[in-house]
């Protein structure tokens, strides 16, 4: 994998928009799926997909890939939806202890680099 360097104002506005992320999810403005599908993006672009307390988030957001949200929803029979959105859920409450311990490992590193 070839490393892209990152500028330190650019590398600092990720940084800053994951522990943002984080922040939310802890104090539970923002759900599993959500952050998750949010932040992963964020942490690869900072290359830290190898990250060992942070690979649980790529993992999770893998195994949330099928599920529709977003406008995709419209497309979907509505009882196919009951069944999938149910899954999700169990899936949610399955990861969310983990999830919660990615996001406040994540806001104590962001926060540290940032000092």
């Amino acid at each position: 994998m070839t490393s892209i360097q990152l500028n330190d104002p650019y590398r600092q506005s990720l940084e800053d928009k994951a522990t943002t992320l984080a922040k939310a999810f802890v104090s539970g403005n923002l759900g599993v799926t959500e952050c998750v599908r949010q932040i992963v993006p964020v942490l690869r672009e900072l290359e830290l997909d190898r990250d060992k307390s942070l690979i649980v988030l790529f993992g999770v957001d893998s195994e949330f890939d099928g599920f529709p949200m977003g406008a995709v929803r419209e497309h979907w029979n509505e009882t196919a939806l009951v069944r999938e959105d149910e899954q999700r859920r169990e899936c949610e409450d399955s990861y969310r202890a983990d999830v919660l311990e990615c996001c406040r490992y994540a806001i104590a590193k962001f926060e540290e680099d940032s000092t």
